[in-house]
């Protein structure tokens, strides 16, 4: 082969003849910024990124005070407008990143309705940045109920009612962090919406103490966790939450990392979990604790682990409960159940 044969060779364009699966296969290892710049490489680039199955906007905008009292949309609302509009194809999921100041108009409303009912998002995160908007943002009524849409996060927000979660048995996942409720009663309307429910973690907390339980005159209620699909919780309850009871047949992992109550304000109904009152300790209210059940397949697994790590933690059976062993560590009290064939070795 002579000299300027393999220079042709060298110079062509291999990737851009690959099939859209592959390239597209390429774009999932970029940020969505990077996947729509590959757009100007050539005319075989122009309209892959269109079909990725991941869109990620993250770019909060803290704007100045004067724009931070007009009504008109900013340039990143045209700007994700734009993009969600020219994308193609249905989504597997989607994160947006904003600031309180972006979607006052409500574009975002007009956003989350196209993820879920036009793009069929199954994965949805929404994180809200604070700034000195100081603007409520009050979701539509079933903004989270389309039958696609199993998997949800939601970070920074205030609800005063749950109706953007009515009649959302599609979602199988929830993820509430650092969200806000007028009373504990909106938490509870909002989970009992949600009854198809594997997997829900709350770092939550309410404005007002007002509560309607007749357990609790004159204080806030319960926070009640009662589905019995969940298979893992995670809680951490800030304020004006006077209880947390949980009731789930299929629960495999509790964990609280912090409350607001005293261990009286505490029920577990979990046949596979054993989780005692002696975590709230003098001179704190509580422990932060993980309680979850082992099963037989990896039962001589975890216990290698506990001797092998008897530097780091301390191991204490349960004189009452044979089959419960408590393991200290840095920050969380484990419990874990054991099947008494195993403890009688």
């Amino acid at each position: 082969m002579d000299r300027s044969s393999s220079s042709s060779s060298s110079d062509q364009d291999w990737i851009s003849k690959l099939p859209n699966d592959v390239l597209l296969m390429i774009l999932s290892g970029l940020c969505t910024k990077e996947a729509i710049r590959t757009s100007v490489l050539s005319k075989r680039w122009e309209h892959v990124w269109k079909h990725v199955s991941h869109l990620e906007f993250d770019k909060p905008k803290i704007l100045s005070s004067t724009e931070l009292c007009d009504d008109e949309p900013n340039p990143d609302d045209t700007l994700i407008t734009k993009v969600i509009i020219k994308h193609l194809g249905q989504l597997e999921s989607c994160v947006l990143n904003y600031s309180s100041s972006q979607g006052r108009t409500g574009i975002l409303g007009i956003w989350i309705q196209i993820f879920t009912s036009v793009k069929h998002t199954r994965v949805l995160t929404l994180n809200r940045h604070y700034d000195d908007c100081g603007k409520l943002f009050e979701f539509p009524a079933d903004s989270f109920s389309h039958p696609s849409l199993a998997s949800l996060s939601l970070s920074t927000y205030t609800f005063t009612s749950s109706h953007p979660f009515r009649n959302c048995s599609n979602l199988r996942t929830l993820k509430l962090v650092s969200i806000d409720a007028t009373n504990v009663e909106v938490f509870n309307t909002l989970l009992l919406s949600c009854p198809s429910l594997e997997v829900l973690v709350l770092k939550i907390r309410c404005f007002y103490n007002t509560g309607v339980d007749p357990f609790y005159p004159g204080g806030p209620g319960p926070l009640k966790i009662e589905n019995n699909k969940l298979k893992l919780v995670h809680v951490l309850l800030m304020r004006n939450i006077g209880g947390l009871e949980v009731s789930s047949a299929s629960l495999e992992i509790l964990v609280v990392e912090e409350t607001c109550f005293g261990k009286e304000g505490f029920f577990l109904s979990s046949p596979k979990l054993q989780f005692t009152k002696n975590f709230w300790v003098p001179g704190r209210r509580f422990a932060p604790h993980i309680s979850y059940n082992i099963s037989e397949v990896i039962n001589e697994l975890f216990e290698c682990i506990i001797y092998r790590k008897m530097n780091l933690f301390k191991a204490i059976f349960d004189q009452e409960e044979k089959s419960i062993v408590h393991v200290i560590g840095s920050r969380y009290l484990l419990t874990c159940k054991f099947p008494n064939s195993l403890l009688n070795m």
